[in-house]
């Protein structure tokens, strides 16, 4: 054990409220039971010291994890070990297991053998067991974490998909409504225009050899006529609730994509409880 931490070797600083709940079992006290106690109220050395000696630190922690059952120090030393290292370097290793496979398992195994031998590495280096079951667990948990974080993806893309289906039904729908109310439109005013529009009677010019007089057309000319000024009605405005319908429609689907996107790319974290 050093006697100091060179300002040096110093990362990055991990608020102790984060990971309290995956401390192995010789940094926490077990004789509370209470809820309502304070969270640091749970640690095995004095906090509320004002000058902590590291070196003093190490040796009572040492001290505390001699005094356990080997069962519990084996337990502390694999899956504990390796819950505290899947702390530290979350949500990197979640990232790196899809990325690479190799690196992720690497990584953690190293930090896993680092931690364990925290306590006494004498007495880690005397069991060949913890150096045998660190790998195999490390293994197990990143292939677990790689097949769930495909499912949840899998799992958030059919969601996404039946709701781009249901805008798409959404939409067509009331495309049919907006096109069949434009066809009765169109149907009642050629048919009512027709029945009581006037038209007026034409006026053409008689040319003769001395002046111009103005002729009116008999009206069965003009009635005549009648059909072929009907077979062009005015188009009617498109509906501007339509038009805002199809905005708001691209929208939510142009959302629904990059939403895909982010989830894809920023996947949820896996809790593995190992015990």
């Amino acid at each position: 054990m050093h006697g100091s931490i060179p300002g040096t070797a110093v990362f990055t600083s991990i608020p102790i409220l984060s990971i309290i709940d995956r401390l192995p079992s010789y940094l926490l006290r077990s004789d509370i039971s209470d809820s309502k106690e304070m969270p640091f109220d749970r640690l095995a050395w004095d906090y509320t010291e004002r000058k902590p000696n590291y070196r003093q630190f190490c040796q009572d922690m040492s001290t505390k994890f001699l005094r356990m059952p080997t069962e519990l120090r084996l337990r502390d030393t694999t899956s504990g070990s390796i819950r505290l290292a899947v702390v530290f370097l979350r949500p990197w290793f979640h990232k790196m297991v899809q990325d690479d496979f190799g690196l992720a398992t690497l990584k953690l195994r190293e930090l896993a053998f680092v931690i364990a031998q925290w306590p006494g590495q004498w007495w880690v280096r005397d069991h060949i067991e913890i150096w045998e079951l660190i790998p195999l667990m490390v293994q197990t948990l990143a292939e677990e974490v790689r097949e769930k974080q495909k499912y949840e993806v899998g799992q958030e893309v059919k969601t996404l998909q039946r709701f781009v289906d249901d805008l798409e039904q959404l939409v067509r729908q009331y495309e049919l409504q907006i096109a069949s109310k434009k066809g009765e439109r169109r149907i009642s005013w050629s048919s009512k225009a027709l029945q009581h529009f006037t038209f007026p009677r034409r006026i053409a010019h008689k040319r003769s050899d001395t002046d111009t007089t103005l002729v009116e057309l008999p009206e069965d000319k003009v009635v005549q006529s009648a059909p072929e000024a009907s077979t062009h009605p005015p188009r009617l405005r498109p509906s501007s609730m339509a038009e805002t319908l199809s905005c708001v429609c691209t929208g939510l689907l142009f959302g629904a994509f990059i939403t895909m996107c982010i989830m894809n790319s920023q996947r949820r974290t896996l809790i593995m409880n190992l015990t």
